[in-house]
């Protein structure tokens, strides 16, 4: 994490300084400068940066730490991914998966149940006449 502004933005927009920050969106360099290392960008500047770079506001905020983890969470979780730990990560994959493995077994055990229709072979008077003639010869009348 960076500490403040200037860093954060560098970082998220991908630009190396804060002079191509402010000619990218037609800003005083020594403004923005004086602004974005105190910590006083106004609203309404940060605004125009995010949108010119297609940031989050909620990102910058959380790289240069002025709102934590659970404020940006609560924010809507703009940060993405970068927002939780890899076990977060994991836990969250396993029980994903876990819960369409569950899905699937309960589908497949519905379909193998109604796939099979009964016979009269699964009738218990069935069965016991079947295997009472298959003793009977042939030439019997």
């Amino acid at each position: 994490m960076t500490k403040n502004m200037a860093s954060a933005l560098k970082a998220l927009s991908g630009t190396r300084s804060i002079r191509g920050i402010a000619e990218a969106v037609g800003m005083p360099q020594a403004t923005l400068n004086r602004q974005a290392t105190s910590n006083t960008i106004s609203v309404i500047d940060l605004v125009t940066i995010c949108r010119h770079y297609e940031i989050s506001i909620v990102d910058v905020l959380r790289q240069a730490e002025m709102i934590t983890r659970d404020e940006a969470r609560q924010m809507g979780g703009a940060e993405g991914l970068d927002a939780y730990t890899e076990l977060e990560l994991a836990e969250e994959v396993y029980n994903r998966e876990l819960a369409k493995t569950v899905a699937k077994t309960k589908q497949a055990n519905v379909t193998n149940l109604s796939d099979r229709r009964p016979t009269l072979d699964d009738r218990p008077t069935f069965r016991a006449a079947k295997e009472h003639t298959e003793d009977v010869p042939e030439d019997t009348p």
